[in-house]
């Protein structure tokens, strides 16, 4: 189990981390959410003693960091994949953390097997792609066989197969009784992957909750509808306390009613639907609403390109080439 009491991070006059506090218990894969600044990576940072807070508590199974006898026993983490020897192979780099814990090599092959690396693991890493350096960072973290796994995005540069895979293997993790804790941009993926969650913004905590349960209180539902009486049918709704928003192709969108509500009134007044479409929002809807006010950088659209000018009459004859004649002083010659 990972708890944080009430845990600030100054960094001089920025505030990484402000009087944060949650629990990420065993059983479930928990996603660790926030735009870019948030403060993921200083907390992950924190729990695992590379960085102090200013204030508060990170304990890990009850005890500091710092504290641990053999860490790795306890925790395993993958923060950067690319922080590696490059001139050493897979082999060599976690039989050399292997070691400094008192991990024997039986447990180096293990782990070799279970990321996929048999056929490169006497490869230099500095020729493995990102998606392979994912892999093996995840060797390292399990190592120790520790009952808590952090990993800072980890399917970054790995294929669809090896995002499916490994998104699996966190839930086989944690059907083992493991507490892991992923952080993520990819909302598709969280909302695949992870079962809780936990969302910080500029250091606050903003939700603590399971997945379902979020996007259900932060997100919207609506339902698309297309009837060849669409502004009638449009106005029956609206009496009915629905808000309807027309739509470009002459579909429209009704929230404040369900499905079979507007079902019933269609048939109600003998009005033919063609389309009746429920839509859940994702997570990535409740996500962006939650973190609207939390996000420190924000990006615009490129402006259109203007419409080119059109000629003011028609364009005069064009007579053929005038000959070229010698160039003249202060002309430069090809």
């Amino acid at each position: 189990m990972i708890e944080l009491d009430r845990v600030s991070k100054r960094f001089g006059p920025v505030v990484a981390l402000d009087d944060l506090s949650f629990t990420v218990r065993p059983g479930h894969v928990t996603g660790f959410l926030g735009p870019n600044g948030a403060g993921k990576t200083t907390t992950m940072k924190i729990i695992i003693g590379l960085d102090a807070p200013t204030s508060g508590t990170a304990l890990v199974n009850g005890r500091r960091y710092d504290r641990l006898i053999r860490p790795l026993h306890q925790v395993g983490t993958l923060l950067d994949a690319t922080a590696l020897h490059g001139g050493r192979s897979a082999r060599l780099h976690l039989a050399s953390i292997a070691q400094s814990n008192g991990i024997g090599r039986h447990r180096v092959a293990e782990v070799i097997r279970l990321t996929g690396l048999e056929a490169v693991a006497d490869r230099r890493v500095k020729g493995y792609s990102l998606g392979m350096k994912q892999r093996l960072g995840l060797a390292a973290a399990l190592l120790g066989d520790p009952p808590i796994l952090m990993f800072d995005e980890p399917v970054n540069g790995l294929d669809t197969e090896g995002i499916g895979w490994i998104r699996q293997f966190f839930k086989t993790l944690a059907a083992q009784g493991r507490t892991v804790l992923v952080s993520s941009h990819l909302m598709s993926e969280m909302a695949l992957t992870a079962d809780h969650l936990i969302v910080i913004g500029r250091g606050k905590l903003l939700a603590d909750m399971p997945t379902a349960q979020l996007i259900a209180a932060n997100a919207r539902h609506d339902v698309l509808v297309r009837s060849p009486r669409g502004i009638e049918f449009a106005g029956l709704l609206t009496a009915r306390g629905a808000t309807v928003t027309p739509e470009p192709d002459g579909a429209f969108v009704v929230t404040g009613l369900d499905a079979a509500g507007i079902g019933d009134l269609a048939a109600a007044h003998g009005i033919a639907v063609h389309a009746l479409v429920p839509r859940q929002a994702s997570l990535e809807d409740a996500y962006l609403d939650l973190t609207g006010e939390s996000v420190d950088y924000h990006g615009t659209m490129p402006a259109a390109a203007p419409e080119p000018a059109t000629p003011q009459g028609p364009a005069a004859p064009q007579g053929p080439a005038a000959p070229q004649g010698p160039a003249t002083e202060g002309t430069p010659t090809r």
